[in-house]
């Protein structure tokens, strides 16, 4: 039976990376001078010239022989010079000493589109194959995405397992989809398996932690490892960590504490690790994971799971300018709890109360009736308690009873400062209530400050609310006036 010769080069450069035309392959009897001639087909029928040339393209023409373990090959390159490292005695010799690195070139890589079924795919190789080996490489073409643990067989020969190299070199099953229609991908036969080299997912694995120690307020990483347990300095109880060196842009890591008894606190802006909260965070026992992300500059805070805390979110944060009111909307069932921050909340007008306003169609309209409180008033010169039903919204400053003195537009004495919590605004079952407590200075002329805490129920119905607004309205009074001058309110999500 002939065999086929696989050219050591599939296409023949010069030296200068230019096509090698006219390159030329002389055949030998093995171990002498004595040339003889290859075959185009394998039926050893057609004669190929010898020497056998390039063309312009620099591809040799195909090429069969009786038995390649008797022939010996020279190359040559368009003007008689031998191509340095170009020759084997034997071409198809077993010795260990003699391969296809004597051509100073490497295994030829194969080409097709595949066949078969999604679990079980086939392939005829472009140029085929007789046999696996462990040099071979293949550029193949799904023809339809692959399901879970798929095979590839080529060439007719048994089914061989494909798989894939997970992020920490571990040789893994393909999963469905790692192939899909119409894209190439770059394969090897490892001997074992075929293992796709560049497969369109990979797990995002971790890896084994690595124990790195806090040394002033920094660590270092060591390795492309993404798991690292952090020990304080000197095994001491707390520690504090703001600046991690080393990484790469875009790297992702998880931290952990090595201690139940030790507590890490990431910093945040003291170094160049950021948390777009502001907040700096713990690491309370071993459970608690910090996720950073790497933007070439800082690390950014990506998720923190608190095991033994309350998780607060801070959802939005809204500032006033003359705004007629200040509203928040998309309110969820993400939180049970969403509070509103008042950071100096100015009126543009004396003698007005700030109000709430609920929504359920997501503040396209706001609800202007039933809504009961209870709110007790205070000063720093007498105090009173009172009940006050503004039936258009919540009051959440002021009194009937003190009408006179609730916030006015006194820049230099600050606005209304404090919080409102709504509860359970996603329950359609249940009426929504609020408590707050604010503090804001008088709109009188005397110094005095005053502060009001409160509960307020909407009875109107139970369904879900799913937005809020704050503005002021006249006291005693359910009238709309004046605007929010200036002033911060935060929105802040419990879950």
């Amino acid at each position: 039976m002939a065999q086929r010769f696989y050219e050591p080069i599939a296409r023949i450069f010069t030296n200068a990376g230019l096509v090698g035309v006219g390159y030329k392959y002389y055949f030998y009897q093995t171990g002498t001078t004595t040339q003889v001639t290859t075959y185009q087909d394998d039926g050893l029928t057609v004669a190929n010239t010898n020497p056998v040339l390039s063309d312009a393209n620099g591809r040799f023409p195909e090429i069969w022989y009786s038995d390649l373990s008797q022939l010996k090959l020279i190359v040559k390159d368009s003007n008689n010079n031998i191509v340095d490292g170009a020759g084997a005695d034997p071409v198809g010799a077993t010795d260990a000493a003699v391969s296809l690195n004597d051509f100073d070139v490497r295994p030829t890589s194969y080409w097709g589109l595949t066949a078969g079924t999604s679990t079980a795919f086939t392939l005829i190789a472009n140029p085929t194959i007789s046999a696996y080996a462990n040099t071979q490489t293949f550029v193949v073409q799904p023809h339809l995405d692959c399901e879970n643990s798929p095979t590839l067989a080529i060439d007719g020969l048994s089914a061989l397992n494909w798989k894939k190299y997970t992020q920490q070199g571990t040789k893994v099953a393909l999963k469905a989809n790692d192939l899909r229609a119409s894209q190439r991908y770059f394969n090897i036969n490892d001997g074992v398996d075929i293992v796709c080299l560049n497969p369109s997912s990979l797990p995002i694995l971790s890896g084994s932690a690595t124990a790195l120690t806090i040394a002033t307020g920094a660590i270092t990483l060591t390795n492309n490892s993404s798991s690292y347990v952090i020990d304080t300095e000197g095994a001491a109880a707390t520690d504090d960590l703001d600046t991690i060196s080393g990484g790469q842009e875009g790297q992702v890591i998880w931290l952990n504490t090595a201690n139940n008894s030790r507590d890490i606190t990431i910093t945040s802006g003291v170094g160049n690790i950021v948390n777009p909260t502001g907040l700096s965070i713990t690491l309370g026992n071993t459970n608690n994971i910090a996720c950073l992300r790497y933007n070439g500059t800082n690390w950014i805070v990506q998720y923190f799971n608190y095991s033994n805390a309350e998780p607060v979110r801070l959802i939005s944060s809204t500032t006033a300018s003359s705004s007629t009111s200040i509203s928040f909307t998309n309110l969820s069932s993400s939180f049970s709890v969403y509070e509103f921050e008042f950071i100096n909340i100015l009126p543009s007008v004396n003698a007005v109360m700030l109000t709430v306003q609920y929504s359920t169609n997501n503040g396209s309209t706001w609800i202007n009736s039933s809504y009961l409180q209870r709110s007790s008033w205070a000063s720093t010169s007498d105090s009173e308690a009172s009940v006050t039903n503004k039936t258009t919204g919540i009051s959440i400053t002021g009194s009937d009873a003190n009408s006179a003195t609730c916030p006015g537009n006194n820049a230099t004495r600050g606005g209304v400062n404090g919080y409102l919590r709504l509860y359970n605004p996603a329950n359609a079952s249940a009426y929504k209530q609020a408590l707050w407590f604010v503090t804001y200075p008088f709109s009188t002329a005397s110094n005095y400050q005053g502060q009001t805490e409160g509960v307020g129920i909407y009875t109107g119905a139970t369904s879900a609310i799913n937005a809020i607004q704050f503005l002021f309205k006249t006291a005693n009074s359910d009238t709309t006036n004046g605007n929010i001058a200036s002033g911060t309110i935060k929105m802040r999500g419990y879950i």
